[in-house]
């Protein structure tokens, strides 16, 4: 089209000449508009096409944007930290013999089973724990407990709830090795919980309680399998 508006523009110039100034004058005007247009429609052509409202390819769109949403969305989401990997050395089910010693709640001691099943949870920030003691069929002790770890301060955290009605508690502590030890400051006692996970089939735990956070006795332990 352009090449065509070059050949007939000097035909304006012709005409305005020989003829009649305004007739020459109004084809010039119409040759330029024409020219203006030809051009626009080229650049229009040859640049980006506009989407098609068909349903299909709408559709389509549609389907692109959410993938691409959701992948920045899963790459903008936290993700646990070696901390947080470690205690999903807890999860599975436990059950063994505990050893109750001799203490002002259960001055004669004895033996009872201990069952525990742990889960991880939330994406893998936490294990959730449920706990229940039997002894002589009959169940004389549970609780509900969830772990976490506070990258932050390089702590692992465990809240802890039972069926005595007591506030929740909140434990505080490390690994040694495979070793894990955690601790409360009370009220009404200090306590602390150790965990020892060297095999990975074995779980070897001790609670032990005190009135000063110096001197402390063992209230149990106990040997639990992974079942």
């Amino acid at each position: 089209m352009p090449g065509v508006f070059l050949a007939f523009l000097p035909i304006s110039y012709v005409v305005m000449a020989k003829w009649n100034w305004r007739i020459g004058a109004v084809a010039h005007s119409m040759f330029n508009l024409w020219g203006v247009m030809s051009l626009a429609t080229l650049l229009a052509l040859s640049g980006p096409q506009p989407l098609r409202h068909s349903r299909g390819g709408a559709a389509r769109v549609r389907s692109v944007t959410d993938q691409q949403l959701a992948r920045s969305w899963a790459m903008e989401m936290p993700k646990p930290t070696p901390g947080h990997l470690r205690l999903e050395a807890l999860a599975g089910h436990w059950e063994g013999e505990e050893t109750m010693h001799p203490s002002q709640w259960d001055p004669k001691g004895g033996t009872a089973a201990g069952r525990t099943t742990s889960r991880v949870a939330l994406s893998g920030f936490v294990v959730i724990t449920d706990y229940e003691q039997e002894r002589d069929g009959i169940i004389t002790f549970a609780g509900h407990g969830v772990w976490s770890f506070d990258p932050g301060e390089d702590l692992y955290v465990l809240h802890w709830f039972d069926c005595l009605g007591s506030p929740a508690e909140r434990f505080l502590g490390r690994f040694d090795g495979e070793v894990l030890t955690v601790a409360h400051g009370g009220p009404p006692m200090h306590a602390r919980l150790t965990y020892d996970l060297t095999d990975p089939q074995l779980l070897v735990s001790k609670m032990e309680m005190s009135q000063d956070g110096v001197a402390w006795i063992t209230l149990f332990d106990g040997r639990y399998k992974r079942t």
